[in-house]
């Protein structure tokens, strides 16, 4: 039942989302979300892909980068796992994409 229902609350998110529209930012007190870059696809909390803006309205975990979109979420790139609020991997393919409930706790919560 539990699985059920966080399936469900992520679903309403994906909907409700505009896109996952980013702009990195230069400072860490500007951020939404700070986030860690990881080498290893084992590492990561969520495995992303960089698109376009279309690609990125229909699946979460599909990024595009924009300073004068309405509905960014602004992200701040440290070094450091103990700064970091999730570690990400850029995957290569879009189907590897792997997102969970905490990454649209992080990224969608500004838009809803």
């Amino acid at each position: 039942m539990k699985k059920i229902l966080s399936i469900l609350a992520l679903s309403v998110l994906a909907i409700g989302a505009k896109a996952q529209v980013l702009e990195q930012v230069k400072y860490k007190h500007q951020a939404d979300v700070i986030v860690r870059f990881v080498y290893n696809k084992y590492q990561a909390d969520a495995v992303v892909y960089e698109g376009y803006k279309y690609e990125a309205r229909k699946q979460a975990g599909v990024w595009h980068y924009s300073n004068n979109d309405p509905y960014r979420v602004k992200i701040y790139v440290t070094e450091y796992a103990h700064e970091a609020d999730i570690n990400v991997f850029v995957a290569l393919n879009k189907w590897e994409v792997k997102t969970d409930g905490y990454y649209n706790e992080l990224f969608y919560k500004n838009k809803n």
